[in-house]
């Protein structure tokens, strides 16, 4: 699989659970394997939020508290 040094997209992700329906559109970047960020521009509930995910560490930006977090390997890897 051949890989270019960076890319761009938008995507549309359609989420279906017994009580609601929802559709999320995002934008997603990366530069090459160790660099993505995603950011939702539609679906007022999560409107503005983002993801950065840099080598093994992931950044979460929440525009309703104004507040980024922080996630590490070791957080994710836990139960």
């Amino acid at each position: 699989m051949a890989r270019g040094v960076s890319s761009h997209g938008r995507f549309t992700m359609h989420v279906k659970t017994r009580h609601y329906t929802r559709t999320l559109q995002m934008d997603g970047w990366s530069k090459g394997t160790e660099q993505t960020m995603m950011r939702i521009f539609k679906a007022l509930k999560e409107k503005g939020t983002a993801t950065l995910k840099s080598g093994n560490t992931i950044y979460t930006y929440l525009p309703r508290t104004d507040r980024t977090i922080r996630l590490t390997s070791g957080m994710m890897m836990d139960s």
